[in-house]
């Protein structure tokens, strides 16, 4: 086993502590992909960089929002000397180096790592694209579609990319945006690590102490049940909330503001600010996908259901079928589905659905936003399935139409409208 380059561990240091260019970022994503003990020494570092994260635990009471900051000559771990952080780092490396030695599947205390299999779950991957997964052990995996997490699988997006991360115990799912870098911790804990990019939750009543919290370099933001986006970059960290409240607090300093529905904290380690939102927030309905409603997975060709497009039955994988509306950005207040149809004869069909849930005229609060609905309502555990719905042959017209608020309120978005046709070649 080769021992890490000097560059290999320059640049882990310089993403670690979110100072690498997009050039740093590049060369560093080039040499995991064609090294396979690159991105072991990698995943090993992250790991430890995280560990030591951890030895600064908040205090058991969550200070008040106007408590001072430490007293002149107070000191926390970011403010030690340069040769102490030097020690550190060199004794980060050489704890990593004769781990490396030990074999691949070897911890710092020389015992073999637990095999994935034998891990528990911290949650599943529903939906993805340009997703990749890098677990704890083994190569990283391209994920396009539903995956189990462990602790400390790092979960990353492309430019282009985006993942849904979903929980087997409650209802609560965080969106990752383009360019996210996050991984969950240890079994049995609820903290999100937020690397870099952008998280959106949709997070289901919290009962203090065990409530949600999201962890980044400024400091973190603790949920007890609201719709949130938090973002972590260069200038700091922002939590934008637009319903519910969250505690956003300070890393170094300890400051905490608490943050209701309509306002951002924007947080540095030892500031914690806040700023109203806008009034109103663009919104819009990009997209409609038709999924197989006994999996949520979408029908291949029907990824985006285009303009003037035709659904055979007699082809499709499955009749039980459902349409979901995809928004910008992907959690909103709520959508107004409205679909109406016209049988071949001309007349009007006579739309039914067997939930009585308002279909075909459908209100959806919480994400997916599903036509034919879904099971997912607060408190619950959020389902990998859907209502079914066969749609009888005919012609369409589906409007689907966001709004910022939960209910209809703020802001009210750019709907989008869809006609397509359903034929049916087995009769």
């Amino acid at each position: 086993m080769n021992a890490p380059s000097t560059e290999l561990i320059e640049l882990c240091g310089l993403v670690r502590d979110e100072a690498a260019t997009a050039g740093q970022i590049e060369r560093l994503e080039k040499l995991l992909v064609n090294d396979p003990d690159a991105r072991r020494f990698y995943r090993q570092f992250m790991q430890i960089s995280a560990m030591l994260e951890r030895y600064e635990q908040l205090p058991a009471e969550i200070p008040p929002a106007t408590q001072e900051l430490p007293p002149r000559g107070a000191t926390t771990w970011r403010q030690l000397s340069p040769w102490f952080a030097l020690a550190a780092c060199v004794a980060l490396v050489s704890a990593l180096y004769l781990g490396w030695r030990r074999g691949p599947a070897a911890g710092l205390n020389g015992k073999t790592a637990p095999a994935r299999a034998g891990a528990a779950v911290a949650g599943f991957i529903q939906e993805a694209h340009a997703c990749v997964v890098i677990p704890r052990v083994g190569p990283p995996v391209e994920c396009n579609g539903r995956f189990q997490l462990r602790a400390c699988d790092i979960v990353t997006t492309a430019a282009n990319g985006s993942a849904v991360i979903r929980f087997p115990t409650e209802n609560t799912c965080f969106i990752l945006t383009p360019d996210t870098r996050a991984w969950l911790s240890g079994e049995g804990q609820k903290i999100v690590h937020l690397a870099s990019g952008e998280i959106q939750g949709d997070v289901a009543p919290q009962v203090a102490p065990h409530q949600w919290r999201i962890i980044t370099a400024d400091g973190e933001a603790r949920v007890l049940g609201t719709r949130l986006a938090v973002s972590a970059g260069a200038q700091g960290t922002r939590v934008a909330v637009t319903s519910g409240r969250v505690r956003v607090i300070a890393r170094d300093s300890r400051e905490t503001v608490e943050t209701p529905a309509g306002f951002a904290a924007q947080l540095t380690p030892t500031t914690a600010r806040l700023t109203r939102l806008p009034p109103t927030q663009p919104t819009r309905v990009a997209s409609f996908t038709v999924v197989n409603a006994d999996t949520n997975v979408a029908i291949p060709g029907f990824e985006q259901l285009k303009e003037g497009a035709v659904l055979d039955l007699a082809t499709l994988s499955t009749r039980r079928l459902n349409i979901r509306a995809n928004c910008e950005p992907q959690l909103v207040g709520r959508v107004r589905l409205a679909l109406s149809g016209q049988a071949p004869d001309g007349s009007e069909l006579e739309l039914a659905q067997p939930i009585a849930n308002g279909f075909p005229n459908q209100i959806e609060i919480y994400y997916p936003y599903m036509l034919s609905g879904d099971p997912s309502f607060e408190g619950e555990t959020l389902p990998s399935y859907s209502y079914p719905w066969t749609p009888p042959v005919g012609r369409y017209s589906l409007t689907a139409t966001p709004y910022a608020g939960s209910k209809e309120s703020g802001a009210r978005g750019e709907s989008l409208t869809v006609r397509f046709e359903v034929i049916d070649h087995a009769r």
